[in-house]
């Protein structure tokens, strides 16, 4: 697992910097701990997610085209992959045949949510199966259930994205973040039973890493949970790390709600400062499918960035994707 700091020294290391005068207008800390109640309380089936595609908002568009959504990856340890990733690790020389890909689907929660209709629409309009599931984490109380779902109806690549529910979990307590052994105990007792199942099949999977937040606490929060799951990955042959962040985060590598540096600006995450509003929902989904090209040969037809999934008000909560 990767070297990182304790989860009560990182908090003590960002509380510190905010002291000594690093400004934030995030949401008071005890607003941030508990995540929003999901727009949806049961796994996201194929009828919501086709839900998702329909009724067009008039007005809304997608905004303009970031100047580049090149993928971070880390690919499996048992295949050397050509990407268009700016960073690959690898540590075999094996070559591998990408398998033919037919389904795609996802696994996550309100995070993942701004990224299905873009997605969908890319994939289905190409002729793949696209499926959605709903899944909270891996401390949620709900997660067999939801876990059942997913690996019910695997398809040839899962991606996985989530976040708010699993940091609840931690900041209130679910496990002893004191002890510094937490992080193995973590993946031992919660992470691995629910990768296991994914072991005997064929389903590659693709783990997005979490960009950045508002609050820089929750953005520290994220980089370390990125690091366990991403030691997790590293020992997984059939799973890639996609980085996410920079996909969305400004040149310095932080958290931009509105991305000013093109004409006209366009917003990225909602007024919360953790959802997606449609253009962020396209900037991660182009990275993804760039992944998916790259790595399985997936292609799908360019004209899915014009059509109208980015007027779904079952995706975006457009009061929180105000014009910037």
């Amino acid at each position: 697992m990767r070297k990182i700091v304790s989860w009560v020294g990182l908090l003590a290391l960002v509380a510190g910097a905010c002291d000594a005068g690093v400004t934030t207008d995030a949401e008071p800390r005890g607003a941030s701990t508990d995540p929003p109640q999901p727009p949806i309380t049961t796994p996201i089936t194929t009828p919501i997610s086709t839900e998702l595609a329909a009724e067009p908002r008039a007005g809304t568009a997608a905004g303009s085209t970031p100047a580049s959504t090149t993928p971070t990856t880390t690919t499996p340890t048992t295949s050397t992959t050509t990407s268009t990733s700016t960073s690959t690790s690898t540590s075999s020389t094996t070559t591998t045949t990408a398998p033919a890909v037919r389904s795609v689907g996802t696994a996550g929660d309100s995070l993942l949510l701004g990224m299905i209709p873009p997605l969908q629409r890319a994939l289905e309009r190409s002729g793949y199966d696209f499926r959605a599931q709903w899944f909270t984490g891996f401390l949620a109380p709900e997660r067999g259930e939801y876990w059942a779902e997913v690996v019910a109806d695997l398809p040839d690549v899962l991606i996985v994205f989530f976040a708010p529910w699993e940091l609840s979990a931690l900041n209130r307590g679910d496990l002893d973040l004191v002890d510094p052994t937490w992080p193995d105990r973590y993946v031992r007792e919660f992470v691995e039973p629910l990768v296991a199942p994914l072991r005997s099949g064929d389903t590659e999977v693709i783990w997005i890493g979490l960009p950045p937040a508002r609050d820089p606490v929750e953005s520290a929060q994220y980089e370390f949970l990125n690091a366990i799951w991403r030691g997790v990955v590293e020992n997984e042959p059939r799973m890639t790390w996609l980085d996410g962040a920079p996909l969305l985060a400004g040149p310095n590598g932080r958290y931009v709600e509105v991305d000013d540096t093109v004409s006209p600006p366009v917003r990225l995450f909602q007024t919360d400062g953790r959802h997606l509003c449609p253009e962020g929902g396209r900037r991660m989904t182009s990275g993804l499918l760039a992944l998916l090209e790259d790595r399985f040969g997936v292609e799908v037809d360019p004209s899915w960035t014009e059509s109208d999934w980015a007027d779904n008000s079952a995706a975006y909560d457009f009061d929180k994707c105000p014009p910037p």
